[in-house]
């Protein structure tokens, strides 16, 4: 889509600044690829549901998340 009115020094300026947003996402990916599994799946969980990972649940209680289910009418014993 060519806009008009927009002057070939505005357009190389935004080839420009989409180069350098392209080059940091590309940094930033191979940083978050050279973490851990764990730890990127930790620091995801925590953006998104904001809390880690760990702190939802112990997996070595599966009682909890039974109860819990059973509470939400999803699991009938």
């Amino acid at each position: 889509m060519e806009a008009s009115g927009v002057s070939e020094r505005d357009k190389a300026y935004m080839r420009r600044l989409g180069e350098i947003q392209d080059e940091a996402n590309a940094e930033w990916r191979a940083q978050w690829r050279a973490k851990p599994l764990h730890e990127r799946l930790e620091l995801s969980c925590a953006r998104r549901f904001g809390m880690p990972v760990s702190a939802r649940r112990d997996p070595e209680e599966p009682e909890q998340i039974y109860e819990r289910a059973r509470r939400l009418g999803l699991y009938r014993a």
